[in-house]
């Protein structure tokens, strides 16, 4: 599954060329279900936040998953 959206803290004109590109991948493992997501579009001080925020959800839906 892939969406867009304009970031509304990346303060970017809502044009398509700002929009973030989102994709959402599940395989199955030999240990079980891998989610991979990849997030698209932006700097790499925007992408270190992202990546804070992801690692977040992840360890959150973890959690709730085990």
């Amino acid at each position: 599954m892939t969406y867009t959206y304009l970031s509304n803290w990346s303060g970017l004109p809502d044009t398509p060329d700002n929009y973030l590109v989102i994709t959402y991948a599940v395989e199955q493992s030999s240990e079980g279900t891998l989610l991979s997501i990849t997030q698209t579009n932006y700097d790499a001080e925007k992408a270190a936040h992202s990546m804070e925020n992801w690692k977040q959800l992840m360890d959150g839906l973890k959690k709730l998953v085990e």
